[in-house]
């Protein structure tokens, strides 16, 4: 199975996640539970990009749709452009 560059499986979004920004605000690293909550919510908190998410069943497995580069309102909030 192959994905476009938007999409995510649990795991590879906790990858994504950890590679942008290495754990959590709280300290803590990424897991299945936040990628729940955040999936149930259909967007990741403003920290992480405010970006929308949209599961879909894709070769049987919900495949997560993010909508824009994650981390991108992020870094441009820390440049000053926003």
């Amino acid at each position: 199975m192959v994905l476009e560059k938007d999409e995510f499986t649990d795991e590879t979004l906790i990858q994504k996640l950890s590679e942008e920004f290495t754990h959590k605000k709280k300290g803590t690293g990424f897991d299945k539970n936040d990628i729940a909550q955040y999936k149930r919510k259909g967007i990741l908190p403003k920290f992480y990009g405010g970006n929308k998410l949209v599961v879909e069943k894709k070769f049987g497995i919900n495949i997560i749709k993010v909508q824009g580069e994650i981390g991108l309102i992020l870094i441009k909030e820390v440049e000053g452009e926003i």
